[in-house]
C-alpha cells in the first residue's frame, strides 16, 4: 500500500549529508522499535489474531499494547512498594527498639 520500507545499503555519490543522517536516524528508530515488536508477539500473544476483520486486528494490536504497558506499571509500583514497605518496617522496628529500651531502663 503506502507504506515503504527503506533498508541500509551503500549510499550513492549524489547523497548529501542531510540526507546520509536522515536515513540513518530512522534506522537507528526502527531498530529501537523491532525488538518491542518481538516482545510483544513473544510474551503478550500478539502472534496469532483470534479476531475477525480489521477492527480485530486493532483490537489484538491495542490489548497487546495495553498488557504491555500495564506490566511495565506493575513493575514500577513494584518497586515503589518495596522501597516504602523497608522504609516503613524500619521505622517501625526502632520505635519498638526504644520502647523496649525504656522499659528495660524503667525497670532497673
Amino acid at each position: 500500500m503506502g507504506t515503504k520500507i527503506i533498508i541500509p545499503d551503500s549510499p550513492p555519490k549524489q547523497r548529501t549529508s542531510y540526507e546520509k543522517q536522515k536515513l540513518r536516524k530512522g534506522f537507528r528508530r526502527r531498530a529501537a522499535i523491532e525488538p518491542k515488536i518481538g516482545h510483544l508477539k513473544g510474551d503478550h500473544r500478539l502472534s496469532r489474531n483470534f479476531y475477525s476483520g480489521i477492527k480485530g486486528d486493532n483490537n489484538n494490536a491495542m490489548l497487546a499494547a495495553a498488557a504491555m504497558n500495564f506490566k511495565r506499571m506493575m513493575n514500577k509500583w513494584k518497586d515503589k512498594t518495596i522501597l516504602f514497605l523497608s522504609k516503613f518496617f524500619n521505622f517501625f522496628f526502632e520505635q519498638i527498639s526504644t520502647f523496649i529500651n525504656q522499659l528495660i531502663s524503667s525497670i532497673n
